[in-house]
């Protein structure tokens, strides 16, 4: 193989990208080549070492001779060995089984399967439990990510319903919980042994209601790439339990289920309503800008949006996505998480970041969330009173007698002589000295004459004069 040795930094360079699209002929060939890419560090003047040169030949005899662990025999018999990957297919063709062989071949296979493993998607886990209970009828369901964010999520039930039935009601939200936000690989892990085993086929379902639980959830199971489930012992399932049991006093979000999810829905037809949302899913599904948009601010505001399945969601500082509703929902939502079961009567602050943790949003949450605080019937009778004034007291400073007074009118009063019905009264600030005079009628006339006859020509004239403007 003619081949010269490099002279300089350039051929080094030229050498190693060769040998990047050899490597997969080559064994060992990230440690054959590590001595031509210490020359290539830290930007020093190039030196071709002993080494080098030495690794350089070594690869030249290498890729002229073909890669045998022993020279085959006329009429032995020849062994194939396949290592199959998802993307990759390796193989070697040998007489017999050799350890010392054997060991090369796996030292140098097993670094590339062990990484192509580990590009292998992680699945998300679903813990679902089900109560039906006396004092506890509902769903709890915990999904968890492979980096270990958890998303707890209750659903009421508003129906009769027994264990197995409760069971498998928590396994259908859970997958349903897991499809919604966009999930592909999931292991449900329930503490029900019949359900996990009739999932799995190994138990057969005979009572006709849970047949069609399992048809149910073989129908929602078709959403996911990947799916497994498993049974666990209850004391491991125990976090989610609670929250099957006591979830609407534990928080998080809230469902409610008015029905079986075995019976098919009515369809009702629903008049559509233009919406805020409209703008963002059209442009985020076809990237079309709607008619008469500023196209520079949508595009700028879309980039915090998601759409995903149908469904638009808005990303929040925390990362997670929040569910964009629409203005019917909104009464809705404020209803539930400000004064219903679970409510605290909050302030408008508070609620919006309650809201906001529950997974909603809106583009008027604050403003929304401060009205219907101002208009809670019960806030208004129970809140404490705010005896604080508006604005800041000051102090009005008289320097001197006579120098600011309060001008004041009292009545109207039961009538006297001269048809007289008021009083027109001003108090000095500073020594309380009092002037008075009774009225019939109030006119602007009157109050000028009082002023010029009663305060300036006897006391002079004053620095100010403190009024209400009124009566």
């Amino acid at each position: 193989m003619e081949l010269r040795s490099p002279q300089n930094t350039k051929e080094v360079q030229r050498l190693t990208g060769k040998l990047a699209g050899l490597s997969r002929f080559l064994s060992r060939a990230r440690e054959r080549c590590s001595s031509f890419f210490k020359t290539l560090r830290g930007g020093r003047k190039f030196e071709w070492t002993s080494e080098c040169e030495e690794a350089f030949q070594a690869l030249k005899k290498q890729l002229t001779q073909a890669p045998l662990l022993q020279g085959p025999k006329e009429g032995e018999d020849l062994f194939l060995y396949l290592g199959v990957g998802a993307e990759a297919l390796s193989s070697v063709l040998v007489l017999s089984i050799k350890a010392q062989a054997m060991a090369d071949f796996l030292a140098e296979y097993v670094v590339e399967v062990a990484e192509e493993r580990l590009t292998l998607p992680l699945p998300w886990k679903v813990r679902v439990d089900g109560a039906s209970g006396k004092h506890s009828l509902g769903v709890g369901v915990i999904l968890e990510s492979p980096q270990g964010i958890r998303i707890e999520q209750t659903v009421v039930v508003h129906f009769p319903i027994t264990n197995n039935q409760a069971e498998y009601e928590a396994v259908i939200a859970g997958l349903r919980l897991a499809r919604d936000l966009g999930v592909h690989d999931v292991e449900v892990l329930t503490d029900s042994m019949v359900v996990a085993y009739q999932v799995k086929g190994e138990f057969e379902a005979r009572e006709p209601t849970l047949q069609l639980y399992l048809m149910k959830v073989k129908g929602v199971i078709g959403a996911f790439q990947t799916f497994s489930i498993k049974h666990v012992p209850r004391g491991e399932n125990e976090p989610v339990d609670q929250l099957a049991k006591h979830g609407p006093r534990m928080g998080g979000t809230i469902t409610d289920l008015f029905r079986p999810s075995i019976e098919e829905g009515e369809l009702i037809e629903v008049e559509q309503h233009p919406s805020w949302m409209d703008p963002f899913v059209t442009f985020l599904s076809t990237g079309e800008y709607p008619k008469g948009m500023d196209r520079r601010g949508l595009k700028h505001k879309a980039a915090y949006y998601l759409l995903r399945e149908g469904q638009l969601y808005r990303k929040t500082l925390s990362g997670m996505l929040a569910r964009c509703v629409a203005e019917r929902e909104v009464h809705k939502i404020l209803e539930e998480v400000h004064s219903d079961e679970c409510g605290s009567h909050s302030g408008s602050r508070t609620l919006e970041g309650r809201i906001v943790r529950q997974g909603y949003f809106w583009p008027t949450l604050g403003q929304d969330a401060a009205e219907f605080a101002k208009k809670c019937h019960k806030c208004q009778l129970y809140a404490p009173l705010q005896l604080q004034p508006a604005q800041r007291l000051r102090s009005i400073m008289a320097p001197w007698p006579f120098a600011i007074w309060g001008l004041d009118l009292v009545g109207p009063f039961p009538q006297a002589s001269g048809q007289r019905r008021f009083l027109l009264v001003m108090i000095d600030y500073f020594s309380k000295w009092m002037e008075v005079k009774a009225l019939a009628k109030v006119t602007s006339q009157v109050v000028r004459n009082f002023i010029w006859g009663e305060i300036i020509c006897r006391h002079g004239l004053p620095q100010a004069i403190v009024t209400d403007n009124g009566p």
